[in-house]
This record gives structure tokens, C-alpha cells and sequence, in this order.
């Protein structure tokens, strides 16, 4: 059998053995890991701004003036080091009150002066007062190493990271990871993402916020450290930037994975569509467990004009593109043996609505008849696809990274 990937994966394995230093040390080791692949390759992704619970963060910038104009120009009192497509918040201006609370695109004009995108100021908009904050992200990497990154409680100094998905949602799909809680054998972390890349703040005891995050981890992230067992994670991120996986394995078995994903065939008016899900387990895996209890979140301005607001699911429903045949549960052990490799979709989760939204790139249920580790052969690309734990193939490099 030929299994067809459509898209160039590129895959990183980080690896962290047992006896690195215990499990605060293995933790801090594999996430940072984790982020060092994220931001390589050929798409890689972007730190818009970090704290390495040490170094303080860069505090907004003062403006001075707001010139009411075509586009509207906003002066602040030192350099802003801004570049034509960067993002700002304004926030506390005295008189033009209509900016604050905002996230402007800029285009640059000089050091101290930036154009704010699609804003005319020249009709409803009032004369400048005085004061206002300029927030930005300073594209400036903290953890530049393990030790930067630093387990504590918010309040206290802790470390965090926002990092920028340039293929997804327009190139500002955006991601946060707070370092911001312990417990027995985990750092914990809150993980929350903004499709509209608008995390700005932040200091050494709190982390950015944006008006449109999403909560998507709020714990465990996928890491179980005993100070014993080595622990890997595969970092898979498509050539053109649109889905990023990452597999976690602990003494080869695996027991977490993130994806980012933008849908193939999104459902008519899903207008930036975005997926994320995570499958972090809390304690040591006994067997092979990838797609069950997912944190599963669906995202878009709208999947149907009559509905307000943002559509999300709870739960993975999984569904063939054989619409005759049966849809497969959420841990199904076995598919639809008619079919030895089905593309794999998502069904809108709803009692009174039940609709395809979209489907994955390169993701197919696979009949039990096919054994763990094995390797289909493939097509489209230098990549096999490996036959995951459930009943999942998707693409890999031959080399065996965790038993999926």
C-alpha cells in the first residue's frame, strides 16, 4: 500500500536522558528543546517576546503625540525600533481615547513616528490630550539556554515565551507558553494561543495577555519526568508552515502531543480557520496513549453565518472521507477494514448540528491489521509514513522515535 503525503515535513527529534539532573532539570531541558526546534527549519518560528524570570521585560513606550490623519501617526518619546507589519497595542491615551485598547498594524515612517494601518483619524476621532502607552514585541529570544527557563507560580518570577506561527492564520497565529506552575514530577504550564497575535505585556511575575486567547493547556503539558527514563520529543513542522506536531515520548512510550493545525477543505464562511489540540498526560504511561482526552479546540470567525461569534468543539470526533461508511470513535481501535488507510476529518460536535468542518493534512486511520512501528510505504516525498499507537499513520523519517 502507498500512502500519498501531500505536504515536505521537517522533523527535529530532542532527546533528554535520564540522569541529566533530575526531573525539574529534565523538564527544562526538553521544553527548551522543544522551542529551539520550533524556531528552525525552513519556516521556522518566530519568539516575539520572552522572560527568563531575570532579565526584565521591555517596558512600553511613552507617546507624546497623535497626529489625526490619513493614516492616523502616532509619535512616541524614544526609538520604538519598529518595522513596516509589526503589531502595537495603545493603551492610557489622554483625548484620541478611540485608539486605546487597540492592535494596530504599522507601517514605518522614522524612528520616533509610525503610520497605524487602514485608521483615518481625520473624522471621529479626538484631538490628543496627552500621555499613552506604546506596546510592541521586541522579537527578543530570553531563553537562550535551559537554565533560562525558570518554574514558579504567577506572582512570582517565572519564565514565558510567545512565539509566532508565520503559515498559519495570515502569519500571525501566535502561541504562549507560561511557566507558571509545579507540582510532583511536572513543571506545569498554561498554554494559551491568539490567532490574531496579540500578546503584549508582560513582566517578570505575569504574563502577556491578548483579547482573543484561548486557553488551551492549563497544567500538565505533556511532560513526565522521574529523573530515571530518557525522554523525547519529535518536532514535525510542515515546509510551508501550516501544521506543526510534536510527539512526546517517555521511556519509549508515548504519553503526549500537540498539534497546530490549519485544516485542508475548511467548511464555506470558516473564515481564518485554525485547530489546536493537546493530548498531555499527568502521570507515568503505561501503554501508548496519543489521541485520547484530547483539549481540543476548533477556531474561526464563523463556521455558518447564523451563528455568533467563534466556533469550538470539545472531544476529537474523527470521520472518514467514505461518507457510507461508520464514523470512528475517538479512541477506536479499530477502522473500517474495507479501507487500509482512511484520511482522517473533523466533525462539528453539537447535538443539534453535526457537519464536517475540514479535514487533516496527511493524517489516516489505519486498519489494527498493521502492527506498531511499522513503516507503510510512501509517496510524495523522502518520507514513510509510521503507523502510530490507535491506529494512526502519519508522516515520518524511518528512525524510531517513541512507540506511538
Amino acid at each position: 500500500m502507498t500512502l500519498v503525503a501531500e505536504k515536505t515535513w521537517e522533523m527535529t527529534q530532542v532527546t533528554v536522558w535520564g540522569d541529566v539532573g533530575g526531573a525539574d532539570t529534565e523538564n527544562r531541558h526538553l521544553l527548551f528543546g522543544i522551542k529551539q526546534a520550533l524556531i528552525s527549519g525552513t519556516v521556522p518560528w518566530v519568539v516575539k517576546s520572552s522572560c527568563d524570570a531575570v532579565t526584565v521585560p521591555t517596558a512600553p513606550l511613552v507617546i507624546d503625540d497623535v497626529t489625526l490623519t490619513n493614516p492616523c501617526v502616532v509619535r512616541t518619546t524614544t526609538n520604538h525600533n519598529q518595522v513596516t507589519g509589526d503589531r502595537i497595542r495603545i493603551e492610557n491615551v489622554v483625548g484620541t481615547t478611540e485608539l486605546n485598547d487597540l492592535t494596530y498594524t504599522v507601517t514605518l515612517v522614522d524612528a520616533t513616528h509610525v503610520s497605524l494601518d487602514g485608521i483615518d483619524a481625520t473624522t471621529g476621532y479626538t484631538a490628543y490630550g496627552s500621555g499613552g502607552d506604546f506596546y510592541f514585541q521586541d522579537n527578543i529570544d530570553k531563553w537562550t539556554m535551559w537554565s533560562d527557563l525558570t518554574w514558579n507560580y504567577s506572582g512570582s518570577n517565572h519564565s514565558w515565551i510567545v512565539m509566532e506561527a508565520p503559515g498559519m492564520n495570515g502569519g500571525t497565529f501566535q502561541v504562549l507558553i507560561n511557566c507558571n506552575n509545579r507540582s510532583d514530577y511536572t513543571e506545569s504550564c498554561t498554554i494559551y494561543v491568539s490567532a490574531s497575535g496579540m500578546f503584549f505585556g508582560g513582566s517578570l511575575t505575569a504574563r502577556p495577555t491578548a483579547p482573543d486567547e484561548v486557553l488551551v493547556v492549563n497544567g500538565n503539558w505533556g511532560c513526565y519526568s522521574d529523573g530515571q527514563s530518557s525522554k523525547t520529543a519529535m518536532v514535525c513542522k510542515t515546509s510551508d508552515g501550516e501544521c506543526t506536531r510534536v510527539y512526546l515520548s517517555y521511556a519509549r512510550t508515548s504519553y503526549g502531543c500537540w498539534m497546530f493545525e490549519t485544516p485542508k477543505n475548511p467548511i464555506a464562511n470558516w473564515t481564518n480557520p485554525w485547530m489546536v489540540m493537546f493530548n498531555p498526560q499527568a502521570v507515568a504511561p503505561t501503554t501508548a496513549r496519543m489521541f485520547t482526552d484530547w483539549a481540543f479546540h476548533v477556531q474561526g470567525s464563523s463556521v455558518d453565518p447564523t451563528e455568533a461569534g467563534t466556533a469550538r468543539a470539545t472531544g476529537l470526533i474523527v470521520i472518514t472521507d467514505q461518507v457510507s461508511h461508520s464514523t470512528v470513535t475517538v479512541d477506536g481501535r479499530e477502522y473500517d477494514d474495507n479501507y487500509l488507510a482512511t484520511p482522517l476529518g473533523l466533525d462539528y460536535n453539537s447535538s443539534s448540528d453535526n457537519r464536517r468542518l475540514g479535514t487533516f493534512y496527511d493524517f489516516w486511520a489505519v486498519s489494527t491489521s498493521f502492527q506498531d512501528w511499522q513503516y507503510l510505504e510512501g509517496s510524495g516525498g523522502p518520507w514513510k509514513m509510521i503507523k502510530v499507537g490507535g491506529g494512526f499513520a502519519q508522516p515520518g523519517d524511518g528512525t524510531p522515535w517513541g512507540r506511538w
